[in-house]
């Protein structure tokens, strides 16, 4: 090598051997990812998550013959209760003239089950005027309707039926949202600690990822003079290894737990058993 590239290579190793250089570094990255997994396109993007249970079952072989199930003087197969919590979760607010009016937002059971009763519980404002009606031609298929969603705005529609199943489809199309309404899983606060271990541990890992790659490219520049790789060099690659595979494991953890239902309209009995 001539002594000018010597010059140069010894110069980027004492920039680069200065701490504050891998420490900006891994704080300008954290704080790049960090916003960057926050973010939320700005699309309508309105989403459910559900939760059933099957509250008395007639057909059940642990009741004698001679107890039945009743709803309004009539025999019935079952009782199952369904809640669902629904929300906008996109930036961009969803107005009642955004839904088709030949598809709007409607959950289903399958064709046996006869809704019982079906009411708006919880909302995030009045003001969005959440109801829901049943369909007069289908007993097993009721319709959301609202004034308008902003961000986080939604219900939580509480459904009693005779559906073996208590998890519903779900149906209707929203002007600009291409997947129309998105089926997020159950309703459950875990995801609540999934997405606060995400969003702690994901600019951590990351910023000792990156300073890893730093210390490699430290280790390469002077095994490039030496011609020797140190042992400093073998534990940075395995480190660099590691906390990669951690920053895609939180990473999806904390992808996992994006669609997160807004807190105040979780079902009491989900808060109660999670405090």
């Amino acid at each position: 090598m001539t002594n000018s590239t010597l010059s140069v290579v010894d110069s980027t190793i004492t920039l680069l051997n200065q701490g504050w250089v891998g420490i900006s570094i891994g704080i300008v990255v954290a704080i790049a990812i960090t916003i960057y997994t926050r973010r939320n396109p700005p699309l309508p993007n309105v989403i459910f998550q559900s939760r059933g249970q099957r509250l008395l079952d007639g057909d059940s072989a642990l009741l004698p013959s001679d107890i039945s199930v009743q709803y309004k003087g009539n025999n019935i197969p079952r009782v199952s209760l369904t809640q669902i919590i629904i929300w906008n979760n996109g930036r961009v607010s969803v107005r009642a003239n955004d839904i088709e009016t030949d598809d709007p937002i409607k959950f289903s059971f399958s064709e046996d089950t006869q809704i019982l009763y079906a009411e708006v519980c919880k909302t995030s404002r009045e003001i969005n005027h959440s109801s829901v009606t049943l369909e007069q031609d289908n007993t097993n298929s009721l319709i959301y309707s609202f004034s308008f969603l902003d961000y986080k705005d939604g219900a939580l529609i509480r459904i009693a039926h005779t559906g073996k199943n208590p998890f519903p489809s779900q149906t209707g199309t929203i002007i600009g949202a291409k997947n129309g309404i998105i089926n997020s899983g159950y309703i459950d606060t875990e995801t609540m600690r999934e997405k606060f271990l995400g969003m702690v541990m994901l600019p951590v890992f990351f910023s000792l990822s990156t300073f890893a790659c730093y210390k490699l490219i430290v280790d390469a520049i002077t095994a490039s003079t030496t011609l020797k790789i140190s042992a400093n060099s073998l534990f940075a690659a395995v480190f660099l290894f590691l906390s990669s595979v951690c920053v895609f494991a939180f990473r999806q953890n904390l992808i996992s737990a994006k669609n997160l239902a807004p807190y105040e309209l979780m079902p009491e009995e989900i808060k109660k058993r999670k405090k």
